[in-house]
């Protein structure tokens, strides 16, 4: 016999609404929740998935994304309201003719088919300071690929200048896992993460150099990224390794922000929590508690990362406490 070939297996908020109903015996075969029902576990199936992420790292919510740096500047706003440049798509290209001051055409060695009207583009006007604008048009037809953008340059730009345009801004981030300052030649100089007393511990705010420490305040609907020193080149940028905020269940069809093998645990856990507002016996509680613990214990024991060793070295920095 062959197999489907398919692996695409999808879900819907309802349908996990439903198997859990059914897991408690709430719904018989062929039967619909209402639309109470429909409610009341959707707001208990939001709340349970936001307390999940407080219990460690998902690999599928690990997110790359790309904060342009500004001089003297030494907090950044993390969220997709910021009007800092932090988005998770970055193109980096550079310019094949020379422009002069007020010009609003720039040709480009690449213009990516995911460039759009609205992105953010900063053009280097001198060694170490970019220009900001956003894209007003795109051609992405050869041999002239070019992008106009709505405000006038600022001064003259060179052949092979820097361009950096990003996308949409990211949402603000739950943690920040990794960080690197990104040299113009693709080099990644890693950074330090510190916590909020040692970033306070730093010396003057105002110095000036490559930044090689960094302290996230998460906050509440905008994060806060603090940086040491600030930076002394707009050419650089930072390359953040994040634990993205899960997406909500807003309706009933959407599909859930897990991938395949956190189905049934999503399911198995609400029918846990929505147990009691149903008067289910405590024995069978009691077995569908070792159930859903089961499965997710079996999901979340899947998304660590294989193969990687765990390493013990000197604090070099100076700042271990007890």
């Amino acid at each position: 016999m062959a197999t489907s070939g398919s692996i695409g297996l999808t879900s819907s908020t309802l349908e996990i609404i439903t198997e859990a109903l059914e897991l408690i015996g709430v719904l018989g075969e062929g039967e619909s929740p209402t639309t109470d029902q429909i409610t009341s576990c959707q707001r208990t199936l939001n709340t349970m998935t936001k307390t999940w992420q407080a219990d460690g790292l998902n690999l599928f919510a690990v997110q790359r994304n790309y904060l342009l740096l500004k001089k003297g500047q030494d907090v950044y706003d993390l969220s997709a309201s910021t009007t800092d440049t932090y988005s998770s798509s970055l193109v980096q290209t550079s310019v094949v003719t020379a422009a002069v001051a007020t010009d609003v055409i720039l040709d480009l060695t690449e213009v990516s088919d995911t460039v759009s009207i609205g992105d953010k583009v900063s053009v280097q006007i001198d060694g170490s300071t970019m220009f900001e604008t956003t894209v007003l048009t795109v051609n992405t037809t050869t041999p002239t690929l070019n992008i106009t953008v709505n405000d006038q340059l600022p001064s003259d730009v060179s052949v092979d200048a820097t361009v950096y345009i990003t996308g949409a801004n990211a949402n603000r981030p739950m943690l920040i896992l990794e960080a690197y300052n990104r040299q113009l030649d693709a080099n990644d100089i890693p950074l330090k993460l510190l916590s909020r007393v040692d970033y306070y511990e730093l010396s003057n705010k105002n110095t000036s150099g490559y930044v090689n420490q960094v302290y996230y305040d998460p906050q509440i609907g905008t994060g806060k990224l603090y940086v040491w020193p600030t930076t002394s080149t707009e050419m650089n940028y930072l390359v953040l390794l994040t634990q993205r905020t899960l997406e909500d269940f807003v309706s009933d069809t959407d599909e859930p922000d897990y991938p395949q093998e956190w189905f049934m645990p999503l399911a198995t856990n609400l029918a846990r929590f929505i147990s009691p507002k149903y008067g289910i016996p405590q024995m069978d509680y009691a077995r569908l508690m070792q159930q859903a613990r089961e499965m997710y214990e079996m999901a979340s024991g899947f998304d660590t990362e294989m193969g990687t060793s765990m390493y013990l070295m000197p604090d070099s920095w100076g700042n271990s406490r007890l």
